[in-house]
């Protein structure tokens, strides 16, 4: 099968993001991978990127599946980031769990270079990603969704369009993170 986005980027194959790439990639799809265990990216069935700068230039699609969002901006705004390489009419989905004012503001900053920032929680974990029975929840432009909803359809059943940039994370978060998250906190207060 020859995907229409061309090869697809990921950044992160350890627990779900390795099984949503495989999920891809056993969907038909050339999947191209960044970790900081390159070790782990043949058994996600991906091939490796190298770089940022390489999976930002042979790739249209590109998703996130890391710890959270000081790794998340430090990938894209880091001195070799995705932000410095990304090129107008990308999109990228971050299917981690971050912070929606962090979110909010990446998206910003890649809006301003013509590239399209989606938001995804996730619900159903693990076992539901190797099933390809995902629930995504997505913030984030509604014309880039259906352009990549595709793509989604390979780890996922059902895909549900939250609203604007951050209420993919705002829902993923649940009520008490969102809510330290809205006021910039980024964790539980007590």
């Amino acid at each position: 099968m020859t995907s229409q986005h061309g090869p697809v980027g990921m950044v992160g194959v350890g627990n779900m993001g390795g099984r949503m790439a495989r999920r891809m990639a056993e969907a038909g799809y050339d999947v191209r991978a960044v970790d900081a265990d390159p070790a782990r990216i043949p058994a996600s069935g991906a091939k490796p990127a190298g770089s940022l700068a390489a999976l930002a230039a042979g790739c249209d699609v590109i998703m996130l599946s890391l710890p959270d969002s000081p790794v998340i901006e430090s990938v894209i705004r880091g001195p070799d980031g995705l932000l410095a390489h990304v090129r107008p009419g990308q999109v990228i989905v971050d299917l981690s769990t971050a912070n929606p004012a962090s979110t909010r503001a990446l998206h910003d900053e890649l809006a301003a270079k013509g590239t399209r920032f989606l938001d995804a929680g996730i619900s159903g974990g693990a076992a539901a990603a190797d099933k390809g029975t995902l629930t995504l929840m997505v913030g984030g432009d509604a014309a880039a969704l259906e352009a990549v909803r595709p793509l989604l359809a390979a780890f996922s059943a059902h895909v549900h369009h939250m609203g604007g940039s951050g209420t993919g994370h705002v829902t993923d978060a649940g009520p008490d993170q969102a809510s330290t998250s809205e006021a910039g906190q980024g964790e539980k207060e007590d």
